[in-house]
């Protein structure tokens, strides 16, 4: 048993850390999402899209702001 578990309070989900529930209610039960600068693409957290800039565009700088 994991005595750091956090559950999502929506879902019931769990997760070993406290930011990892959250970026999934954000994610999921918000819909929050995150735009690219430079192409259409739209990812479900500021993780995803520092993933998708690095590999697709990783000539240009990371966003200053997440919208």
């Amino acid at each position: 048993m994991n005595l750091n578990a956090t559950p999502c309070d929506i879902c019931a989900k769990v997760f070993t850390t406290k930011w990892s529930m959250q970026e999934h209610r954000d994610s999921v039960h918000e819909g929050i999402r995150f735009l690219c600068d430079h192409c259409d693409h739209i990812a479900s957290s500021k993780r995803n899209l520092r993933g998708h800039m690095g590999k697709k565009h990783p000539d240009h700088p990371l966003p200053a702001v997440y919208t």
